[in-house]
């Protein structure tokens, strides 16, 4: 029975009942295999770039008897997934650029009603920023930690319409560390958000030091500093 790690947890948490997934970049199909048995997604297209890693999923998807209900397939990226139709679809794992390379050469996915589910490795600032530019909606997000670091899961649905009267247009700081992961502030929030805050400190110093522009940094860091210091409402502390 295949068990998954919390960050694959998180991720998973975001499928939706039901629904046809694909796991881009898919590895040893884990996530594929645990969404069908779990009957989370009914069934799920496994791809991979290379063909080690598409060997390794076909002999575990076998193994847990999941064949009829996993779709292996080589592929770059999103190419070729179009003509399933998928209804949530999973890059996790990735660089930011690259999940937002992959996003943007998916004009498929942006479909009003379609969902997808991502795990950046790097600059999640940059996938939100992709996400806006690409007229998602960020539904919701979360905190996840693996071997001692943590990671942030995004999970957006494509929307045509532009944001309504009195939408509120994202932050900085909000692209950096989400809205939703903000407004929730779990467990892992408060040292996430020292990290970021040392991180974005380190550059401002940096920078000044250095003669080099800095502003953008200065008020990125007065925001962090600021979410900081806010404390929580009672909601988020029942």
């Amino acid at each position: 029975m295949i068990v998954l790690d919390d960050r694959l947890k998180a991720v998973a948490s975001f499928v939706r009942r039901g629904s046809l997934a694909v796991d881009v970049g898919c590895d040893h199909a884990y996530l594929a295999i645990w969404l069908v048995k779990n009957n989370i997604a009914r069934h799920v297209i496994a791809s991979d770039a290379n063909e080690g890693p598409l060997h390794r999923a076909k002999k575990n998807v076998a193994a847990e008897g999941a064949s009829d209900r996993i779709t292996l397939l080589r592929a770059n990226g999103l190419q070729g997934i179009a003509e399933y139709d998928p209804d949530d679809i999973i890059i996790a794992g990735l660089g930011g650029d690259q999940i937002t390379a992959i996003l943007e050469e998916a004009p498929f996915a942006r479909a009003p009603g379609k969902r997808v589910v991502l795990q950046p490795m790097t600059h999640p600032e940059r996938v939100r920023r992709a996400l806006v530019r690409m007229r998602y909606v960020i539904r919701d997000e979360t905190l996840t930690s693996d071997k001692g670091r943590i990671y942030q899961v995004i999970c957006a649905e494509g929307e045509s319409r532009l944001p309504c009267k009195g939408y509120n247009p994202i932050t900085p700081g909000e692209f950096l560390i989400g809205r939703r992961i903000i407004e929730k502030r779990g467990e892992l929030f408060d040292r996430y958000l020292a990290e970021q805050t040392n991180i974005v400190a380190t550059r401002f110093t940096a920078k000044k030091n250095a003669g080099v522009d800095c502003e953008d940094d200065r008020l990125l860091l007065h925001e962090l500093i600021s979410i900081q210091r806010r404390a929580p409402s009672k909601t988020q502390m029942a």
